[in-house]
């Protein structure tokens, strides 16, 4: 008779002991990058795709960095404006945003100065994007946006790394829009935008 065995994959985040985060300077930029593996193994480059669609970085990788070091000396790496990179394209806007080192966690007072820039929004757009014990406080601070739009494609369980955290998080948020596609996102958010706009011209009036 076989029997059936579960054994948990690891992953970078239940498994901090086999990765490491580091930054390095490209070119001017802080570029963060996940390194697994034998330093003396052939070396395994990893670059995301994507970046418009959930902005995860490498942590879109996070199911095969670790299993990936056991035969290579992995390099999962950030492309500019995604992940805990600088955002070169918010650089060059003049967008402002609250840096934090990558998988540091978010402290109070970057947490404090994430919820003044969102409550001075318009709209929030949340992406999809994995939620650990590094990242779940964004999903606190997006409590506090005037308007919270939704463009994600998996259920929130299945991004959920924090024993259900997140789930408990995302289930109290109140969304005035969803979307699961990019071009119904573009398509829809101005007139999003324009309606919070005029809600709030009411209420100050």
């Amino acid at each position: 008779m076989l029997k059936k065995v579960e054994t948990e994959l690891e992953m970078i985040f239940n498994s901090p002991d086999k990765w490491e985060p580091k930054t390095t300077v490209a070119d001017g930029y802080n570029t963060s990058y996940a390194e697994a593996g034998d330093p003396n193994a052939e070396p395994l480059i990893l670059v995301h795709g994507g970046a418009c669609e959930v902005g995860m970085g490498y942590s879109r990788w996070y199911p095969n960095i670790i299993p990936l070091g056991e035969n290579f000396h992995v390099f999962a790496i950030d492309e500019l404006g995604s992940g805990d990179t600088d955002r070169a394209a918010a650089d060059s806007l003049g967008v402002e945003y609250v840096p934090v080192q990558a998988f540091d966690g978010i402290d109070d007072a970057s947490h404090e100065a994430h919820v003044r820039l969102i409550q001075d929004s318009d709209v929030c757009v949340l992406t999809e994007v994995a939620f650990g014990t590094g990242n779940v406080r964004s999903l606190e601070a997006l409590a506090e946006a005037p308007g919270i739009a939704l463009a994600t494609l998996k259920p929130i369980s299945e991004c959920d790394f924090t024993d259900g955290i997140a789930t408990t998080l995302f289930e109290r948020l109140a969304p005035v829009a969803a979307w699961s596609e990019l071009e119904s996102l573009v398509e829809g958010l101005p007139g999003i935008v324009q309606s919070t706009q005029n809600t709030q011209n009411i209420q100050e009036v």
